[in-house]
């Protein structure tokens, strides 16, 4: 291979790889905004959750209640969990 052939494919390859970073970039950008966005569609069900449990009686609906308290754990978890994941991935 001739020197310019040679200096053409390394220019080739550091065009592709510029574009495969922006695109990774770019990718992590919209993963992140994704993500922050299912964080707060969760925390909107969290409350729609916590919410629930204090419209029954407890001698009528422990078991109700106690799983209502368990989803709205998780729930909160699950948010926690997505904005950390959307942080990385910015």
């Amino acid at each position: 291979m001739s020197v310019h052939g040679a200096d053409v494919q390394y220019r080739l390859c550091q065009a592709h790889l510029h574009a495969i970073r922006h695109t990774v970039r770019m990718s992590s950008a919209s993963t992140a905004a994704t993500l922050f966005v299912i964080a707060e569609h969760v925390d909107r069900y969290r409350e729609e959750v916590a919410d629930l449990a204090p419209h029954h009686r407890v001698e009528e609906a422990a078991d109700v209640i106690s799983a209502l308290y368990e989803a709205e754990r998780a729930l909160r978890s699950a948010g926690r969990l997505l904005r950390r994941a959307a942080k990385l991935a910015e």
